[in-house]
């Protein structure tokens, strides 16, 4: 069984409150309703082997599709002056969407009551918008498959995901980042000297065609760098990533010279692109979605032209038994009300929605901008579920995974939308994205704007593996958002995230953001690849009454600037009794603007200190030194994250600390100072290495002092130091028995050296996420390495507790 394709313990909620009234109101209905002799009930019933012409009433006769359930109603009126609640009870299943399921005004539930289409048993029924991928042939020579992935076969022409087993499998990149041919090769491009003199250079290393002299047009790269030639460039894009923007942009065509490669890129996004100040060709570039770098087992390319997919399994796939999904429907459901007809009362319940795809990135740039924006800060990424003009809907108990894009999107002119108790796992972008983006909020129709939003009692997790900028719950043009009880934790940019501009000005009808007793950590997990600034909780432009308050942020990494973070223009906003502990970042209160305006950070706890609040008022910040924390500051810690109605969500998702953290360690050997204990500590400035001169192979081994499912293994390599043979043929095994003698390799890493960089605060881990449901007690890293000498500076785990059944 695939733990992320159905996670038991999400499967088993119990909806406390909503589920008693729900089986009340619809035993009711079969009481009370009658519509002439057809319809005996308002219980209607979906299953997977239905037949969208039965009559729907029993599950014996039951509708095949939602759609048929919706078109049911529609055509007899069902929905028209009710009495009670109409239920749609949905069996288990996979339910193949081969277009979007539309909602429109005439869906909407009347007095008050609403049409529920929900689970009807504990295992929720899937919605997926992908296809499976079989009939995988070997490729002759080489270590991957290849299957055929045509739009005659009923796959999207494009996509950028692919699903095996329950992952995401990496797109085959490039094993070193590349800078520009004239670009200095050393040292790094944020700091000093070198900073100053790419701002100097005259094009900033970007390669300019003699014919467009008014326009830059890619990067040169050497050929002593890029030792190699790229086949199929209609398919390659360049990625690229400094500070808090991303860089993801199409190649049209590569052009070779005696001593070079230059690529020339998408001319307009390209331009935009090089208007950002700290872009240059100095920054490093990869190389993604070429064969050519199909070479580490996980990775994948797609091919196009030949309307082919490549795959290299790990040596315990079998391609031909796997799970293998990619996706095709770009949005999965889309509430289509208007100003003029809305949709109301209108609830998901108990509900999987996966496998979304997003078409934008095959021809446009993706990045330069902020969390969900894209575009030249003219557009957003999108949900799979989009709602326009939409009141009281209410989508809860659901999961959302495995999707291209964003999950849930109220977008233009919602009312009183909540979203609780929904798990979102390995999204593009964010769980919940409120509000359209406008560039000039003073242009926003008051009309269009998102207003009293409940977003609560989530969890959200891993979020943001290939578009590096996106944030857990993003708001923009809105009006009483709530934001409160989630559990977050893995995203690769922001925890929270606000934003509705860069001037000082207000728009009357927004504002009033409420953040309120969330459980976070591990925002900016994209500093693998190099992303940093920003803050777990974030906000940006005047949003008045904004509040702040009560959160716990677990962790924070280096590469944060700041846990509570009020960027440019957060005026009138309100930071108080919140707890940050175990912060690495660079402040723990800060507001970034001198002029910002009724900022105020109050009675704050945390275990970093923070002697000021840049444009802010401190007041009363408490440093906890030796965990001394205060009773009101563990209330606080308490209190955070999920309500008690929804903590078994959290016990089935993995957690915020890693389960090595100080644990137990045996090793084979240590150096002097280096020793095992730091090689799970918590510290990025310490580490482990074997001793001079030790012979055989290397093992790190660690109790985790019970047996966890495990998600996702972590390896972060020693600060400022390339050792190739720790960043290389190595494999993490897991086992029940301390000896070892039997035991599950979870994760391996081939010949291939793991990339090196040393630009600011970069950690360059190794991260692999798991779908082996046996929980483990000991995990042991062992280097395949002639020779014994390996290191790290962290060794990380996270997982859960299996419940017995």
């Amino acid at each position: 069984m695939l733990i992320k394709e159905i996670p038991n313990g999400l499967l088993k909620i119990v909806l406390v409150s909503f589920l008693a009234f729900s089986v009340l109101a619809c035993d009711t209905l079969n009481v009370v309703k009658e519509r002439g002799n057809e319809f005996k009930g308002y219980e209607i019933f979906v299953n997977i082997e239905g037949d969208d012409t039965a009559d729907g009433l029993s599950p014996e006769t039951a509708l095949k599709t939602i759609e048929g359930a919706r078109n049911l109603i529609r055509r007899n009126g069902l929905n028209k002056n009710m009495k009670a609640d109409i239920c749609v009870y949905i069996a288990p299943g996979r339910y193949q969407l081969d277009k979007t399921l539309r909602f429109d005004a005439e869906d909407s539930g009347s007095n008050g009551y609403n049409v529920v289409y929900r689970n009807l048993e504990d295992e929720k029924p899937v919605m997926c918008g992908g296809r499976t991928v079989k009939n995988w042939e070997k490729v002759t020579g080489t270590d991957y498959y290849v299957a055929d992935v045509s739009e005659d076969l009923g796959y999207a022409g494009y996509f950028k995901q692919l699903y095996v087993n329950g992952i995401r499998a990496q797109q085959a990149i490039s094993n070193k980042p590349f800078r520009a041919i004239s670009a200095p090769k050393f040292g790094d491009i944020q700091k000093g000297d070198v900073r100053s003199a790419i701002s100097k250079h005259p094009t900033r290393h970007w390669w300019n065609d003699p014919e467009t002299e008014q326009e830059l047009d890619g990067i040169e790269f050497s050929k002593q760098d890029l030792h190699k030639s790229y086949s199929n460039v209609n398919d390659l894009s360049i990625h690229a990533l400094l500070v808090f923007k991303m860089l993801q942009i199409p190649v049209e065509e590569i052009m070779e010279t005696d001593s070079s490669y230059i690529f020339r890129l998408s001319n307009s996004d390209f331009q935009w692109w090089t208007t950002w100040q700290d872009a240059s060709g100095a920054m490093g570039h990869f190389i993604v979605n070429a064969i050519e770098e199909l070479d580490e087992p996980g990775e994948w390319c797609l091919n196009t032209t030949e309307d082919k997919i490549y795959y290299m399994p790990h040596s315990w796939e079998n391609i031909n038994e796997a799970d293998v999904y990619v996706p095709v429907l770009e949005r999965l459901v889309d509430f289509r009300g208007t100003y003029a007809a809305r949709i109301k009362n209108i609830v998901f319940d108990g509900l999987v929605f996966q496998h979304g795809n997003w078409l934008y990135p095959e021809k446009h740039l993706l990045g330069r901008s902020q969390a969900e924006i894209t575009g030249r800060y003219d557009s957003e990424v999108p949900g799979q579920i989009i709602l326009n003009y939409a009141d009281d809907v209410q989508i809860k108990n659901s999961v959302f995974r495995h999707l291209g894009s964003c999950g849930i999107q109220p977008y233009e002119g919602t009312m009183r939308i909540r979203i609780e108790g929904n798990y979102f796992y390995d999204l593009s972008a964010a769980a919940v994205s409120t509000g359209k983006w406008y560039t000039d909020k003073l242009l926003c129709p008051d009309s269009t704007i998102c207003k009293h939003t409940l977003i609560r009692n989530n969890v959200v997790r891993n979020i943001g593996r290939d578009y590096y900028q996106a944030s857990a719950i993003n708001t923009f043009a809105a009006y009483d958002v709530i934001i409160e009880n989630n559990d977050i934790s893995d995203i690769a940019y922001a925890g929270i995230h606000a934003r509705i501009g860069d001037k000082p000005t207000h728009h009357t009808g927004i504002g009033r953001l409420t953040y309120r007793r969330n459980l976070l950590s591990r925002s900016s997990s994209m500093h693998k690849w190099g992303i940093r600034d920003g803050g777990t909780l974030y906000t940006h432009g005047y949003y008045p009454n904004c509040l702040v308050e009560e959160n716990y942020v677990v962790y924070t990494s280096q590469n944060v600037m700041d846990v509570y973070y009020a960027d440019n223009w957060s005026n009138d906003s309100r930071w108080q009794n919140n707890v940050s502990k175990d912060s690495h970042a660079e402040h723990v209160c800060r507001a970034w603007m001198s002029s910002s305006d009724r900022v105020i950070f109050d009675n704050n706890y945390g275990d970093a200190p923070c002697p000021s609040a840049g444009g802010a008022q401190l007041i009363n910040y408490h440093y906890i030194e030796n965990e001394q924390w205060p009773d009101s500051a563990i209330s606080i810690m308490n209190n955070a994250g999920l309500e008690k109605d929804y903590q078994d969500m959290a016990t089935h998702a993995y957690g915020h600390e890693s389960l090595l953290k100080n644990k137990p360690v045996i090793v084979s050997s240590e150096k002097d100072e280096n020793i095992a204990e730091y090689g799970n500590d918590n510290n990025w400035e310490t580490y482990w290495h074997t001793a001079s001169g030790t012979n055989g192979n290397a093992w790190y081994q660690v109790d985790m002092e019970d047996a966890y499912v495990l998600e996702k293994l972590v390896i972060i390599p020693v600060k400022d130091r390339f050792e190739s043979t720790s960043r290389s043929n190595y494999e993490v095994q897991a086992s029940n028995d301390s000896s070892f003698k039997d035991y599950t390799v979870l994760a391996a890493k081939n010949e291939v050296v793991a990339y090196y960089k040393t630009d600011t605060k970069c950690s360059n881990m190794w991260e692999v996420f798991l779908n082996e449901p046996q929980p483990f007690r000991y995990l042991r890293i062992v280097a395949k390495n002639k020779t014994a000498s390996f290191s790290f500076a962290e060794f990380e785990a996270f997982g859960y507790k299996k419940v017995a059944e």
